[in-house]
């Protein structure tokens, strides 16, 4: 429907030069072996989707998702991982570089509570189509909301926020998180594209603390 880099649902630049970095350094083959595959996946679009792909992104700008799910497809595909576990393992390594050494340090004095409720909203920021909310009625679950979501999108997002919340919490505690996405909404559309909700729940477990 949208030509690559066009598309209104977009991503902060951060990211893109996250996926650049992660190409760069530690894909088999690096940036070539992403252009071969995209190539390979769409021979007409491909080309287009690889310069888009290598170009200087700025941190703040906002830029179309759609090429860094494409992007993920192509790179699961070098390194021979299904796509959406391909997508799981690169979000943990992304979170642990974002949050970095002083903040994995100041996430241990933070209750795991504290962590579920905010981390999707700041994730959230990143991109300028999806909000986020989060139910917290005191019990071990906290319940939260992603909304805004293009349905053919739903899969890799989802899959993007719930590794990256589980990185922060196992941070946190030292132990591993639990989020799942429990279900789906459809909800509308938005630009001739259909939207949809996701509805998780993370699982704070016996240490998950009482502050927040």
């Amino acid at each position: 429907m949208f030509e690559p880099g066009s598309a209104p649902f977009r991503v902060k630049g951060n990211a893109y030069r996250g996926h650049q970095q992660y190409v760069e350094t530690q894909l088999p083959g690096g940036p070539q072996a992403q252009r071969d595959a995209l190539c390979e996946m769409n021979p007409r679009y491909g080309p287009v989707w690889a310069t888009f792909l290598e170009q200087a992104f700025l941190a703040s700008r906002w830029y179309d998702t759609y090429p860094l799910a494409v992007a993920g497809i192509a790179c699961s595909r070098v390194t021979d991982e299904p796509f959406l576990e391909f997508v799981h393992r690169r979000t943990c390594i992304q979170a642990r570089q974002d949050i970095g050494a002083m903040h994995q340090m100041l996430l241990r004095f933070v209750s795991t509570r504290i962590i579920a409720k905010r981390v999707p909203l700041v994730a959230s920021q990143y991109f300028d189509f999806v909000t986020a909310t989060a139910t917290d009625d005191g019990a071990r679950i906290v319940s939260g909301e992603l909304a805004g979501i293009p349905v053919d999108l739903a899969p890799w997002w989802t899959t993007m926020a719930n590794a990256y919340v589980a990185t922060a919490i196992e941070i946190a505690r030292r132990q591993p998180g639990s989020i799942e996405t429990a279900s789906f909404r459809l909800t509308g559309e938005a630009h001739g594209v259909q939207l949809c909700s996701a509805f998780t729940a993370v699982d704070l477990g016996e240490r998950a603390g009482v502050a927040g």
